[in-house]
């Protein structure tokens, strides 16, 4: 015991107090040892680890190609969506790295003509910092999360800025958000509706969003048509009902709720009122993001490893059959592109990536 002490520095408090009060000081300092001890195993909670990709097998074809929209699209492009005109919102990040936290100064959200690939309108500057996905709703409203801002922004169909969800919060909070994927029951006590770097967003007919809050928060929630929310399902797990990254969002047409986790290498199905969660028994490789097609088949975008445990960049979408979730046909990407986002119309599936050209569509025949 002597020598434990002694071989401490000389200007440690321990080695330099001899005596009854450097047994109390040490008696002090273990005490302490044991009370972090115990404290860190309470907020440690059962942090899970990366799962591995699986992926279908079944008919396939590479028929993605490069939609070059001209200068006004940069890499990486972020997000992409069908508005009810059958124009396709693409936003991108400006040439920004993840998570920006200043407003950018150019425009980020570009809505395209699908039938030219020209660009037709754009806006979004000094609104978005890091805009992550988007979706537009039936009456045209375009909604985007912002992972530099930890909010969602709503744009009318000319571009003005009409709401904005998600209550801003200091260093502190964002600090605690991040420790909290490491020590899982850290509580983080905030003030309002905050979001901790939201993934994807998804509006209902009813003027209800959902929201995947997916780096840090690994919940989905549920805001009314006034901004409050009403209903919200997860924590940081594997479980049902758990998220690890929920990175893709869509719905069914029965109102239920598809969820694509990336780092748990699966796509949940949550009832509309988020009360329960079921896993969808389906390999579906890495999904960074799922869409519920016209046609009513699941899409589901795998953004490989490259991001999640390493490995080459390579993407694939998958077409599921929605009742029994049977691989239709498997669309593949070229190696070295990292898709991020997908959108399907009546024709073709458009891709944003985060890695290669910016945009990519294929027709639904695969030609």
């Amino acid at each position: 015991m002597n020598d434990q002490l002694h071989s401490h520095s000389p200007g440690s408090v321990i080695a330099a107090a001899p005596g009854l009060e450097g047994r109390r000081r040490l008696v002090t300092a273990i005490v302490a040892a044991v009370v972090l001890s115990a404290t860190a195993g309470v907020l440690w909670g059962r942090p899970p680890g990366i799962a591995s990709a699986s992926r279908p097998t079944g008919p396939s074809t590479e028929g993605f190609r490069m939609w070059d929209l001209g200068d006004a699209v940069t890499s990486p492009a972020s997000g992409v969506a069908v508005a009810p005109d059958g124009t396709v919102i693409v936003v991108d990040r400006d040439e920004r790295p993840f998570a920006w936290s200043e407003p950018v100064d150019h425009d980020v959200v570009h809505r395209v003509d699908p039938d030219s690939g020209r660009v037709v309108g754009s806006w979004g500057r000094g609104a978005l910092a890091s805009p992550h996905g988007v979706d537009v709703a039936s009456d045209g409203t375009v909604w985007i999360t912002d992972v530099g801002s930890n909010q969602v922004v709503a744009f009318d169909a000319n571009g003005e800025e009409t709401f904005r969800l998600g209550s801003p919060y200091g260093s502190a909070l964002e600090k605690c958000m991040q420790v909290r994927n490491v020590l899982t029951n850290l509580p983080c006590p905030s003030e309002g509706l905050t979001f901790a770097r939201p993934t994807d967003v998804v509006a209902a007919d009813d003027g209800s969003v959902y929201i995947s809050d997916g780096y840090r928060g690994s919940r989905v929630v549920k805001v009314d048509a006034d901004g409050h929310q009403v209903a919200a399902i997860g924590e940081l797990g594997d479980a049902p009902g758990q998220f690890f990254l929920p990175h893709g969002i869509d719905l069914l047409a029965d109102g239920r709720v598809v969820v694509a986790e990336r780092r748990n290498a699966r796509v949940q199905l949550v009832d509309a009122d988020l009360s329960r969660a079921t896993v969808v028994p389906a390999r579906v490789g890495r999904p960074y993001d799922v869409a519920v097609g016209p046609d009513g088949d699941l899409y589901v975008l795998d953004g490989g490893d490259g991001l999640d445990g390493g490995g080459q960049s390579r993407s694939a979408v998958y077409r599921l059959d929605p009742d029994t979730y049977e691989l239709l046909h498997a669309y593949r990407m070229p190696t070295g592109v990292a898709g991020h986002q997908l959108a399907v119309s009546d024709e073709a599936i458009v891709v944003t990536a985060i890695e290669g050209a910016p945009t990519w569509h294929v027709s639904l025949d695969g030609a």
